[in-house]
């Protein structure tokens, strides 16, 4: 059942007992003069509707229509996705008239989209209004939707002068498709989106009920690529129980990790490949893993064997491609002379930290490995040179770059960062660059977050990001900064010591 929570408001599904709040909202005058239908007269009538629409909720048909609520589980109003033609869907709204002029209708459209586009896989959604209805014409805009017609046209059941609008799942600033950066890892068949979505956060990695409906609408957003691991709590049975019930694993590209560490010390060894890629396979509810990665270096466990057990399951079709996080470049390099010796498959894509935050200490223990940073600007050039896909985690810092706090701000940002983003990011250097980077922001009219993004996608690597959050607006900036790189000249800017 869809859940969606916001700032202000819950949008959930239809229960009986909401039917006088219905019933109530419903009378008010703007729905008797432009959506006389959505009107009625008795609870009895609203009750029937309810009965309706909750049989709706598992259709491919729809209508799919939920309330809107407050926080305090007062029902305000509704949102909506109709079919309208073939492959054709409209979005639709009601908020009773005591709660409007408050901006819940703006809110809550623009959180239903992503979910609902996700829920049907679709890319586009319409949206239609009379054109005297300046309330509706603003929200439209407010929500990303564009204006694709103006004049005379169909209008419950009339001919009225109109306006229809047309939302795409991610928007620039001219309105215009920002459509999600594509990339391609060798060995795999499909495109892999540059953003690789992080399961490794609530409600993913909890399993929570919100999960299917965040999922949803990353994957309508484009992005069709999802980063896991066996240690990131449920997260795995949460993406596997999501694709099922979805019936969409054609679409998605998976990648997951194995590997241990133990009171600080790491394993990963033949077993602990054997184990976690069946227990891997079991959660995620599939036959194989794209894409499939050593999460730490074992020093006690020799390459061969990696390479070696790693050969055996792509050729058993368990794994596609495989890989390796937190391995060092000259690390990457010796194992693949050992497969290439033995006319075997190397690794083909590498995971290290990477993004305009300094990774100053280990922040996971096991030897966490980075590429930020002067230090490491001979691994970015090995990096650069062979072309093998960098999968960049904390690209964002943990939140350092999330903009819930200013530079030189110790005490908020204590607040807002977990454990492990502190011990790794907050110090002096990170918070000179995030003042530097607030400057940028200003000068360009962006957030933080969007000038950290564009940083990373500035680098003359091979790169894709993993990113994680549970706002689908927030997703929808990052795939649009992920298009705008940033100027050598910003670049250096951001990066000076």
């Amino acid at each position: 059942m869809l859940r969606l929570e916001t700032d202000r408001l819950v949008i959930t599904g239809f229960t009986p007992e909401m039917a006088r709040a219905v019933h109530e909202n419903s009378l008010d005058e703007d729905n008797r003069r432009f959506v006389p239908d959505e009107v009625f007269e008795t609870e009895a009538e609203a009750l029937e509707t309810i009965g309706f629409l909750m049989s709706r909720y598992e259709s491919e048909e729809g209508p799919l229509v939920y309330p809107v609520l407050l926080k305090d589980g007062t029902v305000i109003g509704h949102v909506q996705a109709a079919l309208i033609g073939e492959g054709t869907w409209e979005i639709g709204y009601h908020i009773g008239s005591r709660y409007t002029g408050r901006g819940y209708a703006t809110e809550a459209v623009a959180a239903f989209l992503p979910a609902v586009m996700g829920r049907l896989g679709i890319r586009q959604i319409s949206g239609i209004c009379v054109q005297e209805n300046a309330a509706s014409r603003k929200v439209m805009e407010k929500s990303g939707f564009h204006l694709e017609y103006e004049g005379i046209g169909d209008y419950q059941g009339e001919r009225r002068p109109v306006c229809r609008y047309i939302f795409s799942s991610t928007k620039g600033e001219d309105g215009k498709d920002t459509p999600i950066r594509m990339g391609s890892i060798p060995g795999l068949d499909q495109p892999v989106s540059r953003i690789f979505f992080g399961t490794a956060s609530p409600p993913v990695s909890t399993d929570e009920g919100a999960a299917p409906d965040l999922l949803d609408s990353v994957l309508a957003s484009g992005i069709n690529t999802f980063d896991s691991a066996r240690s990131y709590g449920r997260a795995e049975n949460a993406l596997g129980k999501w694709m099922e019930s979805r019936k969409n694993r054609d679409r998605v590209t998976v990648l997951s990790k194995c590997g241990d560490v133990r009171n600080g010390k790491v394993l990963v060894n033949r077993q602990v490949i054997t184990e976690q890629l069946s227990q891997s396979l079991d959660a995620l509810r599939t036959d194989h893993i794209d894409i499939y990665l050593m999460h730490r270096h074992d020093p006690n466990t020799p390459a061969e064997e990696i390479i070696d057990t790693l050969n055996e399951f792509r050729e058993a079709g368990k794994i596609t491609v495989f890989g390796v996080s937190n391995w060092t470049h000259r690390q990457i390099e010796e194992a693949n002379r050992y497969a290439a010796s033995h006319g075997l498959q190397g690794f083909s894509v590498s995971s290290p930290n990477y993004g305009l935050t300094r990774q100053m200490a280990d922040p996971y223990g096991g030897d966490c490995v980075t590429v930020s940073g002067p230090e490491n600007r001979e691994a970015r050039e090995w990096y650069a040179a062979s072309r093998m896909p960098v999968v960049a985690y904390s690209s964002l810092g943990r939140g350092f770059f999330s903009g819930r706090f200013r530079a030189g701000d110790y005490e908020t940002a204590r607040r807002v960062l977990d454990i492990y983003a502190q011990k790794g990011y907050l110090y002096e250097e990170n918070m000179r660059r995030l003042k530097r980077a607030e400057k940028l922001a200003e000068e360009k009219h962006l957030s933080v977050s969007e000038i950290a993004m564009r940083y990373v996608f500035s680098s003359p690597m091979n790169l894709f990001a993993v990113v994680s959050t549970a706002s689908p607006e927030r997703m929808r900036m990052n795939i649009r900064a992920a298009a705008h790189p940033l100027s050598s000249e910003e670049v250096r800017y951001l990066e000076e010591d």
